[in-house]
């Protein structure tokens, strides 16, 4: 029993703690407490920091893609509002001549499309032009900034806050990131 003690107390004092005896429970309690300490603020500090460089890199590609998203769900409304028109052309032999989007889903729903989208995908409203013998239309998004900006040859577009331009069945502005534009 003695060299059992004797081991235990050699294999503790190499781990830096002490044999005590079990009436200094309080005693012991406290020695064991003392070990078993927390992280330091150093190394709080630097986890922190890795988490924030981890967020500066993912965050804007994150934004980024759902911008990209919302650009393609836009286009994907508007090449549906322009099936819709061409079925209306079908049955009148002309496009609906009226002033806006609103009054155009009063004249397709829910005959050419069961439900309309009037708004992008960022909540902007959508612009529909109409020329005046009904031969050609024009559906307008304005991008993420809701402002027109409209390349005036029509083309590519590099920005979400550029216009997207749908006429007479095909896309006339586009994101340049898209092979698929009709």
């Amino acid at each position: 029993m003695k060299q059992d003690q004797t081991q235990l107390k050699q294999a503790l004092s190499s781990e830096g703690l002490e044999l005590v005896a079990l009436t200094d429970l309080a005693q012991a309690r406290q020695v064991v407490c003392e070990r078993e300490r927390g992280f330091t603020l150093i190394e709080l500090l630097v986890v922190v920091a890795i988490i924030a460089i981890i967020a500066s890199i993912a965050i804007p590609n994150m934004i980024d893609a759902m911008d990209r998203a919302k650009q393609n769900s836009t286009m994907a409304d508007m090449r549906v509002v322009g099936f819709a028109l061409e079925k209306y052309a079908i049955d009148h032999n002309v496009y609906p001549t009226v002033a806006d989007a609103d009054e155009l889903r009063a004249v397709l729903q829910p005959v050419y499309i069961k439900k309309m989208p009037v708004k992008d995908g960022w909540g902007n409203p959508l612009s529909y032009q109409a020329d005046a013998n009904g031969r050609g239309y024009r559906l307008t998004a304005p991008g993420k900034d809701g402002e027109g900006q409209v390349t005036p040859a029509g083309g590519e577009i590099t920005s979400v806050d550029d216009d997207l331009i749908y006429a007479d069945g095909d896309f006339f502005q586009w994101p340049a990131r898209q092979s698929d534009r009709g």
